[in-house]
Parts: C-alpha cells; sequence; structure tokens
C-alpha cells in the first residue's frame, strides 16, 4: 500500500501522520510508501506507481485557496484512475461540492472530531484499500513492475500496448489512459496468453477487441481506439478473437 497526504497545516499533518501510522501498526498493513506535504506540486511529483494499491488522503483548503484539493485530485485521477481518494477538511460544506469535480472520492472525513471517531474514519479507508487491493491480485489483474513503474491495472481495462518513439519504452492504452514506460513488446506478449503481437507495434487484449477491419487490417476496440494488425496476422487473430468471446 501506497500511502500520499495533502495537508498544509503542520499541526494537523502530524497528528495525521501519528494517527495513521498508528493505525498500520495495529492493523499490520503492509505499507510501502507513507508519503507527507502540504505543497500539491511535490505530491503530484510523488506518483510514479498506478494501481488500487495507493491512496490518497486530500486537504481541501490549500493555502487559503479554498478548492484546491479538489483540483488536486482531478489531476491524480489523471494520473492514477485506480487509486483511492479521500478527502479531509474542516469545511463540511465543500462535500456536496466534490461530487461535481467527478473523482470518484471513497470519503469526506471531518478533521473537527475527536481523534477516535477520526482514526476509525481513516481505518476504515485503509481497510477497503487492503481488501479491494487483495482481491483485485487474487481475481484478475494486470500487474507490472520495474525501477520506474509498477502498474496494477483490471486486465478488462486493458486495450493495447504499441511502441514509443523513444527507444525501449511502449505505451500501454487502457480505457481510461495512456502511460509510458521502460519495457518492450517481446516481454509484454509473454505476461498473458490474452495478449498477442498483432503487428510489429502493437500487442493487443483479444479479450477488448469488438470489430476487426479485414480490408484495412484494422483492430477496433469499444471505446473506438483503433490498432493495426499485420496481414500475415490477420488469419490467427480472428480465431483467437472468436476463442476469447
Amino acid at each position: 500500500m501506497n500511502i500520499f497526504i495533502l495537508e498544509d497545516d503542520l499541526n494537523q499533518r502530524q497528528r495525521i501522520e501519528k494517527i495513521i501510522q498508528q493505525i498500520i501498526h495495529n492493523n499490520r498493513f503492509k505499507c510501502k510508501k507513507l508519503f507527507i506535504t502540504g505543497k500539491p506540486d511535490k505530491l503530484i511529483k510523488e506518483i510514479i506507481e498506478v494501481g488500487n494499491h495507493q491512496i490518497y488522503f486530500l486537504d481541501i483548503e490549500i493555502k487559503k485557496y479554498k478548492t484546491k484539493g479538489l483540483e488536486v485530485a482531478q489531476t491524480i485521477r489523471k494520473k492514477d484512475p485506480y487509486g483511492t481518494i479521500v478527502f479531509i477538511s474542516t469545511h463540511s460544506e465543500f462535500a456536496p461540492l466534490t461530487f461535481s469535480y467527478k473523482v470518484s472520492a471513497l470519503d469526506f472525513i471531518a478533521k473537527n472530531q475527536n481523534d477516535e471517531d477520526f482514526s476509525n474514519r481513516i481505518t476504515s479507508c485503509l481497510s477497503f484499500v487492503e481488501e479491494n487491493k487483495v482481491k483485485e491480485i487474487a481475481t484478475d489483474v494486470f500487474i507490472f513492475e520495474n525501477n520506474n513503474k509498477k502498474f496494477q491495472i483490471p486486465f478488462s481495462e486493458i486495450l493495447y500496448f504499441e511502441t514509443s518513439p523513444q527507444p525501449h519504452r511502449v505505451f500501454i492504452v487502457t480505457k481510461k489512459q495512456r502511460l509510458e514506460f521502460y519495457s518492450n513488446l517481446a516481454t509484454i506478449e509473454k505476461l498473458d496468453d490474452r495478449l498477442y503481437k498483432s503487428h510489429k507495434s502493437f500487442v493487443v487484449n483479444l479479450a477488448n477487441i469488438s470489430k476487426i477491419d479485414k480490408s484495412c487490417n484494422i483492430l477496433y476496440f469499444d471505446n473506438g481506439e483503433s490498432c493495426f494488425v499485420s496481414r500475415r496476422k490477420l488469419k490467427n487473430i480472428i480465431e483467437l478473437v472468436s476463442i476469447s468471446k
């Protein structure tokens, strides 16, 4: 589990960090990273992984800017569509506003409550991440990790992988985002039987192909994305897609 905290008030930072450390100890949660800062830019820069093993506790008002935390949440959601976002604020009137930012927050926790109630709410959020992480890993999730990146993405979200113009890099294209990381298509194809190298520049998730244009050698996916299939692999991929459906 990776835990990120954005809180610009020093006393509140220390309070939240102490409570979370105690929760981790008491519940024996495995926490790889606990990063806490009062600066939005530092938090965003620190996000190098993607997946439901990550949780973000965000103060809404930062340096008198009343909706900064909500804007940060939108940026986080673009970088990490699968992480869990929790808002923490003394302004309970902001709770309804969080829905309009469409960041799918798990909870809204008021700071101005006693430590026991505050701790219980945070425990509930961390337990959710821990249980969801274990469940996803036990079922159907694509996991890739190297020195620079770590992904934990539901396999059903993956459309295809594409070579990058940059040497030794590839893009992973999902239903929600496009990410670049160090790897190669030969390595990617070996990670799962549902992944197939359809073209010198593409490895596709067979389960998400919705249409095959035989005349133009193009594969289409449900969200409108497309990629190429080489002519010599067209017959084979038609058979494989038929089997995977």
